[in-house]
């Protein structure tokens, strides 16, 4: 049989066997008392990638230079995964060990994107921390290389919450317990919703740390919109925000203002009537009112929205408007505009209640009721 060698080489070389999309790695992360204990595991193709092993000819990488590799990697990790504490301050980490033992004597092109070398390192704090955040910028100084972290945090061996994908230098806060400890591991898949339920009417609906949220409240002569974000996907819109977007009252083109925007820590939910705080900007929610009045009632309204980003490709906005029951519209790039008629009023709903539905892929609609307080209460002042 006629050596393959080299027309693997050049079908490497024609398909970019070396290329690599995104660098994806997971992380348990285990909160102790007065630590973090943290499991890395590591694409063998990342070490490839970052560390530069090999080139477009190449079917096996040498144990050696994997190994090398690997060391070498230690300290990417220390420099581009951070753990900050309560006040935004990084924590110190250190590598505990790495276990390479799945490098054998090589590696071919198909083991590369399945091996996984692991990393233990732990950072400490001094005392008990109402939250931690954790970051990752794991495409390194090479811009053109993103990186995906699925991160799973513990608190004393017990999971918070489900895993999430964390894009980067994208901030995750996890709040910690340390009166009561993290709650018991949940029995059946009812109780894992009902947690999941509790958890959304504590956060007033807000389910998601790194999420942006919109809400349209519809006056008789005003539109005011209010906005709660990460500040550091609030510094990818295009500034100034008002003029991001085209508002129309009644056919006429309205200029907004600028009502309100101030700095919170992460666990606000309830800006409306909480005063803003301190807070290290790698922590803080962002809070934004911006308001277009009209000189006569309010019949029509035309939104036509023009913020978009690579962190916020989409904006999905609550519609409030008194006596109604909210509805919700998404503005995306190819769908910008939004127009609503005044309708007369039916379907009220009780004081004190609201129906709000989240729209999932498949049609799958979870509806639930929160008490109308915090960011319902302040739109309907």
């Amino acid at each position: 049989m006629a050596d393959v060698k080299p027309m693997i080489a050049f079908l490497l070389s024609v398909c970019g066997a070396w290329a690599h999309p995104v660098s994806q790695m997971a992380v348990r992360a285990d909160i102790r008392t007065n630590r973090v204990d943290v499991l890395m595991q590591v694409k063998a193709e990342d070490l490839v990638w970052f560390h530069k092993l090999t080139n477009q000819t190449e079917v096996t990488v040498t144990a050696e230079k994997l190994r090398g590799a690997a060391a070498r990697h230690r300290g990417f990790l220390l420099k581009y995964f951070h753990v900050l504490d309560s006040r935004g301050q990084a924590l110190t980490g250190k590598i505990e060990g790495h276990d390479d033992s799945v490098i054998g004597a090589g590696l071919n092109t198909a083991q590369l994107t399945t091996a996984e070398i692991s990393y233990r390192l732990s950072f400490e704090f001094a005392g008990p921390e109402p939250w931690l955040t954790f970051m990752q910028d794991f495409g390194g100084d090479d811009a053109s290389v993103p990186a995906l972290m699925e991160l799973d945090v513990h608190h004393l061996g017990v999971r918070l919450d489900q895993p999430v994908n964390l894009p980067g230098n994208a901030p995750r806060w996890v709040r910690l317990d340390w009166a009561n400890g993290p709650p018991a591991p949940p029995r059946s898949l009812a109780e894992i919703r009902q947690r999941k339920k509790e958890r959304q009417q504590r956060k007033l609906g807000l389910v998601d740390d790194l999420g942006v949220y919109s809400f349209l409240h519809i006056g008789q002569t005003n539109v005011r919109h209010e906005l709660l974000m990460p500040l550091w996907k609030w510094r990818t819109w295009p500034k100034p925000v008002h003029t991001n977007s085209i508002v129309r009252i009644n056919g006429r083109q309205v200029a907004g203002s600028l009502d309100r925007s101030s700095l919170h820590p992460p666990t606000t939910s309830d800006f409306g009537s909480i005063e803003p705080s301190p807070v290290d900007e790698s922590h803080a929610r962002i809070a934004v009112v911006l308001n277009y009045r009209a000189d006569a009632p309010l019949k029509e309204l035309q939104i036509e929205w023009h913020a978009f980003s690579k962190a916020i490709p989409f904006l999905k906005s609550m519609i409030l408007v008194p006596g109604q029951r909210p509805t919700q519209t998404f503005f995306t790039n190819e769908r910008r505009l939004f127009v609503w008629r005044r309708k007369p009023v039916s379907g009220v709903i009780p004081t004190g209640e609201s129906h709000w539905g989240h729209r999932h892929e498949g049609a799958r609609i979870i509806v639930h009721e929160i008490k109308t307080r915090g960011i319902i209460r302040s739109l309907q002042k």
